[in-house]
């Protein structure tokens, strides 16, 4: 029993590490947009993540959080999953895909702004929008865009990345950490110290 509950243990840990990789896959893609979308739209190259690696989190962890409340629109999770017929799972996918985003942004877009007096986006030109951290048709944007990306890319990803080499992928995964949290505290520090 002991060996069954330390093996179950390290497959926890080992799919963890590879959702881990998947975050910070995720992350480097939400970073991308957000760069391409500023050379297209403003025909200027500006570096809009908070930290120096090219990655952006709250793209990482906000579909990661989609998928581990949620599951996939087609698969639901928890109760989800037992909604019938799969128009009205997908509609409720859709509202929950349009808070979680909302909700991030609004808290990160706050907490930034209120502990560190940074501004990471601005949304105040948008109509409807909070304080300038959050807008509604972004947000309706944000839940569509989320909703057919978990539906049609995730699983696709999530499976490439859980079949990766066990040793290598654990490996990886923490050399990530230990960059994207040395990372994270570098640059707090120039928001706290500068």
């Amino acid at each position: 029993m002991n060996r069954a509950r330390k093996e179950k243990r390290t497959q926890f840990w080992t799919a963890l590490a590879k959702d881990w990789l998947l975050c910070v896959w995720l992350s480097f893609l939400g970073w991308l947009w957000e760069m391409l979308f500023m050379l297209f739209a403003y025909k200027k190259f500006a570096d809009r993540g908070f930290l120096s690696l090219p990655i952006c989190p709250i793209y990482g962890i906000t579909i990661m959080l989609a998928f581990y409340l949620f599951g996939t629109p087609h698969r639901g999770r928890y109760a989800l999953k037992r909604i019938k017929p799969a128009f009205w799972r997908y509609a409720l996918y859709l509202i929950f895909a349009f808070l979680l985003p909302t909700i991030a942004e609004l808290i990160v877009g706050l907490f930034y702004y209120e502990v560190y007096g940074v501004r990471l986006w601005n949304y105040s030109n948008r109509p409807l929008n909070l304080f300038g951290y959050v807008s509604l048709p972004i947000s309706l944007a944000w839940a569509v865009a989320l909703t057919l990306f978990m539906r049609i890319f995730f699983l696709p990803m999530r499976n490439f990345f859980q079949s990766a080499k066990t040793k290598p992928a654990v490996i990886i995964a923490s050399i990530l950490f230990v960059a994207a949290l040395t990372d994270f505290i570098y640059n707090l520090c120039l928001l706290i110290l500068g």
